[in-house]
């Protein structure tokens, strides 16, 4: 029996990735949409049960429709090119590596100026 474990999708897309038929698509027009369409999926091996960071797939989905709100910058705001749900993961595994989990929800243009800030404040302090 196939299972899609919904809570555990996070709607990175791997999946759809690692489909060798199509049968999984990603859309992006304001949200993401990741769409399983079971007429399509053809005799394989899994690879997308495989690919799944998540474990949230398990055999041949069912037809089901998912969608995800995107993040955006803490800082500016600016729309990021993850959704909640992928930068939420990204936050516990940055906090698993002793990292700033902050740094999940920032865009490439704030990340670099908390660098350089932070590369600043190193050059200020050895004078």
């Amino acid at each position: 029996m196939a299972v899609l474990k919904v809570g555990l999708c996070v709607g990175c897309g791997v999946c759809a990735k690692a489909c060798p038929h199509s049968a999984i698509s990603v859309f992006e027009d304001g949200v993401r949409r990741i769409v399983f369409d079971s007429k399509k999926c053809e005799e394989c091996s899994f690879e997308c049960n495989e690919a799944c960071p998540m474990g949230a797939l398990e055999g041949k989905p069912d037809k089901v429709g998912l969608v995800f709100e995107f993040a955006y910058c803490v800082i500016c705001g600016k729309r990021l090119n993850v959704v909640k749900e992928e930068a939420e993961y990204l936050a516990k595994k940055l906090i698993e590596l002793g990292e700033n989990p902050e740094i999940a929800f920032l865009c490439d243009n704030c990340k670099r100026k908390r660098l350089f800030g932070v590369a600043n404040k190193y050059e200020a302090y050895l004078g």
